[in-house]
């Protein structure tokens, strides 16, 4: 399913409570979009009688579930073997090179 289509369908649910097809496809054809009509079937079969509001609290109930897992890469810390520490590495400094803004008089 596209977030535009949905984006669309949110957006055009601000004007009606359950927006059609017709309302969805002439906001994508407006912002220069092509519409696929199976990916909007689907994605009105998906959506079936929820409301914006009921999608948007069950997105943010996922989002909340996945965000308190841990991540991949958060492994525990190795435990010390007895092994000499490693070299550090000389840090050389960095050479910062000035800026150009293009004649842009410092707004950017």
């Amino acid at each position: 399913m596209s977030t535009k289509y949905l984006a669309a369908y949110a957006l055009a649910s601000l004007k009606t409570a359950s927006p059609s097809k017709d309302d969805v496809t002439k906001i994508l054809k407006s912002v220069g979009i092509a519409v696929d009509q199976a990916t909007l079937d689907f994605t009105f079969e998906a959506i079936g009688t929820k409301s914006v509001a009921d999608l948007v609290n069950a997105g943010n109930a996922i989002l909340a579930k996945n965000a308190s897992a841990p991540a991949a890469g958060s492994a525990a810390p190795a435990v010390a073997t007895g092994a000499p520490a490693a070299k550090k590495e000389e840090k050389k400094p960095v050479v910062e090179e000035e800026e150009d803004d293009f004649g842009m008089g410092g707004l950017f």
